[in-house]
């Protein structure tokens, strides 16, 4: 072998060690991103399953909660309207009555616009609650 094929084999072997720090440098800086993607990609997974969860538990809440409504107002529309058949008991429970409507109304609203509710938060706002 002469000089010259010794000096481009050299030559060509530095190269390659160069190349190799060069990757292997880069690799040390990429593997702290890649862990953070990866991160990322789970919490996105873990929010659309959840999203999954949540859409498939919706209707039977929402179908539930106004039978339940449907039950209480009966109910308490026969007892309010026997306790208002008594001139005695009127005014108590005429009373009573507008303030037992208005908060069981209040309740039933407040279950079916949360069941109902089309809002989702991005992924990127439960990152902080997954990690």
């Amino acid at each position: 072998m002469g000089l010259a094929s010794a000096l481009v084999a050299l030559a060509l072997a530095i190269g390659i060690a160069a190349a190799t720090a060069l990757i292997a440098r880069d690799l040390i800086h990429i593997r702290p991103r890649v862990r953070e993607l990866l991160r990322s990609v789970r919490r996105e997974r873990a929010w659309y399953a959840e999203a999954g969860r949540y859409s498939t538990w919706r209707e039977p809440v929402v179908v539930t909660t106004r039978t339940v409504r449907l039950g209480h107002e009966l109910v308490a529309g026969l007892s309010f309207a026997l306790l208002e058949s008594f001139a005695r008991t009127r005014p108590a429970s005429q009373r009573v009555r507008a303030a037992h409507d208005s908060l069981a109304d209040a309740v039933y609203d407040r279950l079916l616009g949360a069941a109902q509710s089309d809002r989702r938060d991005s992924p990127e706002d439960d990152s902080a609650a997954l990690e």
